[in-house]
């Protein structure tokens, strides 16, 4: 058919729609919706595809099409019906010269010479479409950077209080995109409600300074919980609608935010213990003159009165000394003797003890892992944190529960230390004491390692089991980590890290009924009433007593003294000149002296993190006239047995 023959077909048009037709500077054409053949073309279309009248007139639409849009051409007539012009989809076409290029049709349906017919407007968009792609492609890699930095970004409509994008919010809050799409993500309702009036405050102020956004409030994720979020964004106003919108990125510190909670607690109770330490210190010094010169006393002829008095005096200082053992245990600052300790053989040990102090209605389980491992603690003081952790298990049960008692090898790693300052990756032995008893809220839950804190009445007990628990696994090195909720009990889980070393076998020490001896003892106390107190204790049992105040007087005493000086008995911390220094010094001059150091609190002095060096004699004040005696009846006896 010629191209002559194809314009008669349009059945005598009206010259201004022929014109239109013939000069249209995009592609149009008529097809047959039956046999899909060319019916008419126009010249722009010859020119855009390079195909001659005759060679269309020749051709089927298919002819065009890329291959991938074959199979929908037969169903195309159903697709696009009515008289009105539609924009059906993007075609796929092939031109002569076999270029792929992206049309957009426009079509509608006419009758030509009595045959269903098409008449096609063909809008290249070739261009568009591939730069709708790099958009695309840039949109997915900016995304992807996005993502792979845990970051949200968004797009919050203000006029609407929806989100109208937000990628991936699946990973961090649950939602689905069907959730967005269908407007259920309402950015106001999701803020913590705590949260909510700064958050609009902040957004309001932003909106009139137009300067960028910088907030972090709580958002609350589809199953309830809720996360620390980061937000940085500026305004931005459509240009169609002239409505507002914030544009930004969420980033998700939560985890940043629990390190920071951790952070303050810990410097909250450093400083704690430090003032818990202090005063311990000078506790132990006044409570080891009255321990003292009571036991003096208990000595003496007196009253059946007298003496109740006395002893009565004597356990008040006792149970006060123990309390400030516990504050020293708390601020890190008790001295320890540890060992390598294997956790089952321990509980083996006291299970009988613990099955002891709890009540009738509380059940005890203990389950102990076979394949447990050694740690490297003080016994005493592992024993005592047990015991500790299981009478505050039995408090929370005061109607009777299940006490669980569980010993685990576990392997921190690198993510769980991120999330718990101060813990390293590595094997740790994990022991876990768990009840269901009341449980704690979690006001309560922050505050109970503090001393002296208790939600016990008054008068039963002093605040101070937990304190001590926290202290003496600390400076052992380990941590501990505290799960509760009200009404769901309570676990404790102290993680030590373990040691690839055998358990210490520690022989029974020899104790010395005759504590008299008739030596030379040094004796380098700062604190007038304690040194009065020693030299009283000293010389009552026979002993040569020498003394000083200081360091650097005690070393004049010693070189001024002719005869030998079988022991150096130091505080460990002195004016002047410190007993580590002491000691080194007169251990020159009296090579076979023995020292025995005392203290009422640890010092670098002779202790590295609290522990002693091996080989190292302490004393613990304040201590007993028969505790000092016996000791150093002990060390010179074991001299002399060498």
């Amino acid at each position: 058919m010629s191209a002559a023959d194809s314009r008669a077909l349009m059945h005598q048009p009206e010259e201004s729609y022929k014109l239109l037709f013939e000069k249209s500077p995009q592609p149009m054409w008529v097809y047959d919706q039956e046999t899909l053949k060319f019916l008419a073309v126009n010249e722009a279309a010859v020119l855009h595809y390079g195909y001659s009248h005759e060679e269309f007139l020749a051709m089927t639409i298919k002819d065009i099409l890329d291959e991938h849009d074959q199979t929908d051409v037969i169903n195309m007539a159903t697709r696009i019906v009515g008289r009105h012009f539609r924009n059906a989809r993007v075609w796929q076409h092939i031109k002569r010269d076999g270029t792929v290029i992206d049309v957009e049709i426009t079509s509608n349906d006419e009758t030509w010479n009595g045959r269903r017919a098409r008449l096609v407007l063909a809008n290249d968009v070739t261009d568009r479409k591939r730069a709708e792609r790099e958009i695309l492609d840039w949109k997915n890699r900016y995304e992807a950077a996005i993502a792979a930095s845990g970051q949200i970004l968004f797009d919050w409509d203000l006029t609407t209080n929806q989100i109208t994008y937000a990628g991936h919010f699946k990973e961090k809050l649950q939602f689905e995109e069907s959730d967005l799409a269908g407007g259920l993500i309402r950015l106001l309702e999701l803020v913590h409600p705590e949260d909510r009036s700064a958050f609009q405050r902040e957004i309001q102020r932003v909106r009139q300074s137009h300067e960028p956004l910088f907030l972090e409030f709580r958002l609350q994720k589809k199953d309830g919980d809720y996360l620390y979020f980061e937000t940085k964004g500026r305004f931005v106003r459509a240009v169609q609608h002239g409505t507002w919108s914030l544009i930004g990125l969420l980033t998700d510190v939560t985890s940043r935010r629990l390190l920071e909670a951790q952070f303050i607690q810990a410097q909250k109770m450093e400083a704690v213990g430090h003032l818990a330490g202090g005063v311990a210190h000078d506790f132990n010094n006044s409570l080891g003159v009255i321990l003292g010169y009571t036991q003096i006393l208990e000595g003496m002829p007196l009253s059946r009165q007298e003496l109740e008095y006395l002893k009565e005096i004597s356990a008040a200082t006792r149970r006060t000394a123990l309390l400030t053992r516990q504050l020293l245990a708390f601020g890190r600052r008790q001295t320890l003797q540890p060992r390598v300790l294997n956790l089952n053989s321990l509980l083996e040990v006291l299970e009988s003890t613990l099955r002891r102090l709890i009540t009738k209605e509380v059940e005890l389980v203990v389950f102990k892992n076979p394949k447990s491992g050694n740690v490297f603690f003080d016994q005493m003081q592992m024993e005592q944190v047990l015991l500790n952790l299981v009478i505050n298990a039995r408090e929370a049960m005061p109607q009777g529960g299940k006490l669980t008692i569980e010993t685990t090898r576990v392997y921190l790693d690198s993510e769980y230390c991120q999330l718990h300052a101060g813990v390293n990756p590595g094997s740790y032995m994990m022991l876990a004491v768990t009840d269901t008893g009341i449980g704690m809220d979690s006001v309560t839950l922050s505050r109970i390692f503090e001393p002296f804190f208790t939600t016990k009445e008054l008068d039963r007990g002093t605040g101070l089991g937990l304190a001590m628990v926290y202290g003496t696994v600390r400076q052992s090195g380990g941590h501990i980590w505290v799960y509760s909720e009200p009404g769901g009990g309570s676990v404790f889980k102290l993680y030590f890290p373990e040691v690839d070393q055998k358990v210490d076998i520690v022989s029974e020490e020899h104790v010395h009924k005759d504590v008299a001896g008739k030596e030379t003892i040094l004796v380098a106390e700062d604190e007038e009433s304690y040194q009065k107190l020693l030299i009283r204790i000293l010389k009552g049992s026979g002993y040569n007593v020498l003394s000083a105040a200081n360091g650097a007087d005690a070393l004049e005493v010693a070189r001024s003294f002719e005869g030998p000086i079988h022991m150096l008995l130091t505080d460990a911390v002195l004016p002047k000149l410190n007993g580590r220094k002491l000691a080194e010094e007169l251990l020159k001059m009296c090579p076979s002296m023995k020292v025995l150091y005392m203290s009422g609190y640890t010092s670098n002095v002779i202790v590295h993190h609290g522990m002693l060096d091996p080989g190292i004699e302490f004393l613990h004040k304040p201590f007993t006239p028969n505790a000092l005696l016996g000791k150093i009846r002990s060390i010179i006896e074991a001299n002399r047995g060498s």
